[in-house]
């Protein structure tokens, strides 16, 4: 039987299959060096370096999103994958349009001058999509490795994450189609009779830096490079889920080798944001009695905890819009949108 890789990032919902339920209470689930030169870097301005207005907070609470993020020139964005929709919101509540992508979509980053860029076919395609939909404007290039996480440079570049190569991160050149370097050395992972934990790499770009944040969801290994591929600091978020994740897999194993299936798996139990100030916040657990989430903040200086409480909606997923956390929750199914908005602690 052809290996076969089952990207969970994507789908929240879908995950929690691999949780006991006592997790899924806790986690709010249920009530190799390529030497062709960059591009150029387009010029960009500092992201969220515009404060959202009073009504602008007010309508993220109310947005359905499976995804949410901030584009480079500080507007939120929110993907519907039900739809197939990302929607952008100026700082100002201000609605700057919507760009379509494949209902088959399992990640987007999105940004209102450029666009949505995705993934498809399980993670083996890269497409983007431009604003207005102009024939000619997009396009799809397919992959030479299964990717989790797209994340936009700029105009014409996208980085995405390899789930099994012997790197980190890839650079794609839009215009040209094609991949323009790969850095973060990894291990090559191999897809044997039984279940493999495949890498999960959450990517954020901070453009007033132009530094790429990396996060990998299950291990916690969280490593900040330039776009020429130096690693410019690191550090290792404990994952408080672990050992549960770790005792599902092993029974998923068994099963996957009681069929003779090749299976890779993902893991996703922390989510990555970037801070205005050039820090990642990597969200590490909830406790729901107390309706709080507990955050690490990392800086090439160390990591401090954070704890953000009596949030209306916990959930690990948020995103940074200003000085202000969107927490959001993966909407699988029409029902009542549940997002919180707090200040940063």
């Amino acid at each position: 039987m052809p290996p076969m890789n089952c990207p969970r990032i994507a789908n929240p919902a879908r995950r929690s299959a691999f949780l006991t339920a006592a997790v899924m209470v806790a986690r709010g689930l249920l009530p190799s060096l390529l030497t062709a030169a960059m591009p150029a870097a387009a010029a960009h301005p500092a992201r969220h370096a515009v404060e959202p207005s009073k009504d602008a907070l007010a309508l993220a609470e109310l947005v359905r999103a499976r995804w949410m993020g901030v584009d480079h020139g500080g507007n939120l964005w929110a993907w519907e994958a039900l739809e197939g929709s990302v929607r952008f919101f100026s700082p100002t509540a201000e609605r700057l349009g919507t760009v379509l992508v494949p209902l088959d979509t399992s990640a987007v980053d999105g940004d209102a001058q450029w666009g949505a860029a995705a993934l498809a076919g399980e993670g083996s395609k890269l497409l983007w999509v431009r604003p207005g939909g102009a024939a000619g404007s997009g396009g799809e290039v397919t992959l030479p490795a299964v990717a989790g996480a797209v994340c936009w440079i700029d105009a014409d570049t996208v980085a995405v994450s390899p789930q099994r190569a012997t790197h980190r991160v890839e650079l794609w050149s839009l215009r040209e189609r094609k991949l323009v370097k790969s850095f973060g050395e990894e291990r090559e992972i191999a897809l044997p009779t039984g279940a493999t934990r495949v890498r999960q790499v959450q990517l954020r770009y901070d453009p007033a830096r132009r530094q790429l944040f990396t996060l990998e969801t299950f291990s916690g290994d969280l490593e900040v490079f330039s776009l020429d591929g130096v690693l410019a600091w690191r550090a290792r978020i404990e994952n408080a889920y672990r050992k549960v994740e770790e005792s599902t897999l092993a029974d998923l194993d068994s099963r996957a080798k009681s069929r003779d299936m090749p299976l890779g798996r993902t893991l996703t139990d922390m989510w990555l944001a970037a801070a205005p100030d050039g820090s990642a916040w990597v969200s590490q657990r909830l406790d729901v009695l107390k309706q709080s989430a507990i955050l690490i903040r990392a800086t090439a200086a160390g990591t401090t905890v954070k704890e953000v409480a009596k949030l209306r909606c916990p959930s690990l997923d948020f995103t940074i819009w200003g000085r202000q956390l969107v927490f959001f929750r993966d909407i699988s199914t029409p029902r009542e949108v549940c997002n919180s908005v707090v200040p940063l602690p």
